[in-house]
This record gives C-alpha cells, structure tokens and sequence, in this order.
C-alpha cells in the first residue's frame, strides 16, 4: 500500500521541513520551467532537512510520478505521460491507496485489507505547525 499527500500540501511541507528558503524555491521552480537542472550553487548551499545534497527539485516537480514511475532522476521538466502512466500500473496493484489528508475516509481500506477494528480506536487531533507558515 501507499499513503499519498495532497502535492500542494506536500510541496508546503518539504519546503518548510527542509528550510528551503524563497531564493531556493524560486530557482527551483525557473530551472523546471527552463527544463535545466538548477546551479548547486544555488539550492544546496546546506542541506535540507533529511533530504541528500542530489535531491532538491525532484520534490517540486511530479514527486509522486519520479517516485512511483520509474525515473526519479530524470531532468526537471521532463516528466512524461509515460512516467506517468507507469506510476499509475504500480498503484493499481496495491491494496490500499491512503490519502492523508482524507485518511478518515479510506480508513475502510485498512479495515477490509488487514482486519483492523479502526472504530474502537480514539481519535487523535492532528496538527501541524508549519500548515500556515509563510515562505522564507
């Protein structure tokens, strides 16, 4: 199974977790649009949180379809339907397709595939800190 995010919300959340500041991001976003890999010079002065020197604007471009498709590496900008449909054939044979930010909605997936009683379980508020925060 897999539990996929919202890609908004997931970009949010790798940039705030992984401090890339407003500089980074941008030349991030100019180097998918340019389809040229951004200078190292400007994105990893530093590491980022838990993620490698190598891997930064992966994360901001089809992250889900690098991941699941076949190409992780491939240049930015240059995610094809391809990529994209073999993502799709690797999720259509999992069991359970969880999206986190709707998990009170496919909790019958976990209940059916692995037997779970998620009805007695107690609810717990999730929160996250860095939902709101401003970019760098």
């Amino acid at each position: 199974g897999i539990m996929l995010r919202d890609p908004i919300r997931a970009l949010k959340g790798t940039i705030a977790q992984n401090m890339f500041s407003k500089h980074e991001t941008t030349s991030i976003i100019e180097a998918i649009h340019s389809k040229k890999r951004p200078a190292m010079s400007s994105i990893n002065n530093h590491k980022h949180g838990c993620l490698p020197r190598w891997d930064g604007f992966h994360h901001f471009d089809n992250f889900i379809v690098r991941s699941l498709g076949g190409n992780y590496d491939v240049e930015p900008g240059q995610v094809t339907e391809e990529h994209l449909e073999n993502a799709k054939k690797l999720l259509q044979k999992m069991d359970v397709l969880l999206i986190l930010e709707e998990l009170s909605l496919h909790t019958r997936q976990l209940e059916d595939t692995f037997g779970w009683d998620l009805d007695s379980q107690r609810t717990i508020p999730v929160s996250n800190a860095h939902a709101n925060a401003p970019f760098q």
